[in-house]
């Protein structure tokens, strides 16, 4: 699934392109900003578009089914022709349960958080990007717990003035289904 602004729907992802205003999080936001339900999202911080482009980001290596107990590596692509820089939060939400470890996910380079019950993955500095492309691979341990869940990822297209202004903020939101092993 590829994000292109707008707002898209491709299988069972859905891609939204916000803007707003506020202060940034130089070392990465808190918690509660994947534009999931009940969240804000990185717009909170970041307004604009960088060169009035949206940016591009495709989540790949997910299913929409997958075994409990399953390891699953899945690589983010950001791309942008002017991104000097890139933010990342991802978060991983089960149906009527809540996450009990931080070791459900793991990648270089992003903080795990667990708040409430849902496991978030964040970047601790600008990701720098080469060429305006940037990938980040995710390992997804996914929980013993059969059900439903839904992952979130908010991304930023930075251009790396220190402010929050000019940057390119995107979402997608992955509804999964996790069988019995």
């Amino acid at each position: 699934m590829k994000q292109h602004g707008g707002v898209g729907l491709l299988l069972s992802m859905l891609g939204c392109i916000y803007s707003g205003t506020g202060n940034a999080f130089p070392t990465g936001a808190p918690p509660g900003y994947t534009g999931a339900v009940g969240e804000a999202d990185c717009s909170h911080c970041h307004s604009g578009e960088l060169d009035g482009i949206p940016p591009e980001f495709e989540l790949q290596g997910l299913d929409q089914e997958v075994t409990a107990g399953a390891r699953r590596v899945l690589t983010l692509l950001l791309s942008h022709p002017d991104m000097q820089v890139a933010g990342v939060q991802i978060s991983v939400r089960l149906d009527g349960s809540s996450i009990k470890h931080i070791d459900h996910l793991h990648s270089t380079g992003l903080k795990p958080v667990l708040n409430d019950g849902i496991v978030y993955l964040n970047h601790t500095a600008p990701i720098p990007a080469k060429a305006g492309q940037v990938t980040v691979t995710i390992e997804w341990n996914v929980p013993q717990v059969p059900g439903g869940a839904v992952i979130n990822v908010a991304v930023v297209a930075g251009n790396d003035d220190e402010s929050p202004l000019g940057d390119s903020v995107a979402i997608i939101e992955q509804h999964i289904r996790i069988l019995p092993d």
